[in-house]
């Protein structure tokens, strides 16, 4: 089980220590964003800029929510500040315009802003750019797992370019799929959803996707049972509609809360939504998950095609404050 004891955080070097200047600034801008608002008429209801009403109030962690705040007073404060502007434009937002808004809304809050501060690198691999954020100190051990290879380690050979000592797990159903990740670390031939048991998923056949019956398992069971990492640096997860309800998995009160941590994770979520069985309500019901009930914050989410993509970091927990925000300190 992972702990909330406290991570002893190691200072930066004077060079590190220069991308510390304008933070001042930077906190001024995220802060900021939390009374903008674009001007879509019926995008939000009942925005009330003159105050912070009750439950977004409640769903912002203070300082005593998080124990370890005064080892990274800047770090959370920056952080916090562009969740209070999530949380306050996604409340008033209606559902059907969570697909075709939130990338803005991300944006507008600072996320963008917030991913060129922490000098995030782009891993582009066939159809699909994802981010990261290197690790301090850089030769520091890392892990990664892809679920849903694809046919495609692009991005992981980038990721491996950019941080040296990483060990490398690949998930995927189908053995030609998910084969060519031998040749970055350990593959396993197995499906993801959020329930065990057989699963009609879209699945990558001769360069061609088609729907077939595969054997699944959740993600609990393959990160906690199978892989028994109690840390994962980096995850991506490409499942063809399971996401939706895997996701939901790592909220607060989700099962994979308290048992591992996951640092950063690049996901897709799949559209057209009927087609994955969702709709408008749900796909916010999700984003909402993410937001208020989990670590995690968008720190990139470019606009969306047929398909959006999530960059979500863990911004709470010490062992990824430790490693990829202590610069913030």
């Amino acid at each position: 089980m992972v702990t909330s004891t406290t991570v002893p955080f190691s200072a930066p070097n004077k060079k590190d220590r220069v991308a510390r200047r304008g933070w001042p600034e930077i906190v001024g801008i995220v802060e900021a964003s939390v009374w903008r608002r674009r001007g879509h008429s019926g995008a939000c209801e009942n925005f009330d800029p003159n105050g912070e009403d009750a439950f977004v109030h409640n769903n912002l962690e203070k300082r005593d929510d998080i124990p370890h705040w005064n080892t990274c007073p800047r770090w959370f404060e920056l952080a916090s500040s562009l969740k209070r502007c999530l949380l306050h434009r996604i409340t008033y937002m209606q559902s059907q315009y969570y697909w075709s808004e939130i990338a803005s809304v991300c944006a507008e809050c600072g996320s963008d802003l917030l991913k060129n501060v922490l000098g995030a690198k782009y891993l582009v691999n066939k159809d699909d750019v994802k981010g990261l954020l290197i690790p301090y100190p850089e030769e520091a051990e890392c892990v990664q797992v892809t679920v849903g290879v694809g046919n495609d380690t692009f991005a992981e050979q980038r990721l491996k370019e950019y941080v040296k000592n990483v060990k490398f797990y690949g998930v995927d159903p189908i053995l030609q799929s998910g084969e060519p990740y031998k040749k970055m670390g350990d593959y396993y031939q197995l499906a993801v959803a959020s329930k065990p048991g057989q699963l009609n998923a879209s699945v990558l056949i001769n360069g061609h996707y088609t729907w077939q019956m595969v054997e699944a398992i959740t993600l609990e069971e393959l990160l906690i049972n199978r892989l028994k990492l109690p840390m994962i640096d980096f995850l991506f997860l490409d499942i063809e509609g399971a996401e939706y309800k895997v996701l939901p998995q790592l909220s607060s009160t989700g099962a994979l809360a308290n048992k591992t941590v996951i640092c950063q994770i690049n996901v897709e979520l799949h559209g057209p939504l009927p087609d994955y069985g969702m709709d408008a309500f749900m796909f916010s019901r999700v984003i909402k998950s993410l937001i208020f009930q989990s670590n995690y914050l968008p720190l990139w989410v470019p606009k969306p095609t047929s398909h959006h993509r999530f960059f979500l970091i863990d911004w709470k927990s010490p062992e990824c404050v430790q490693k990829y925000f202590t610069h913030w300190c």
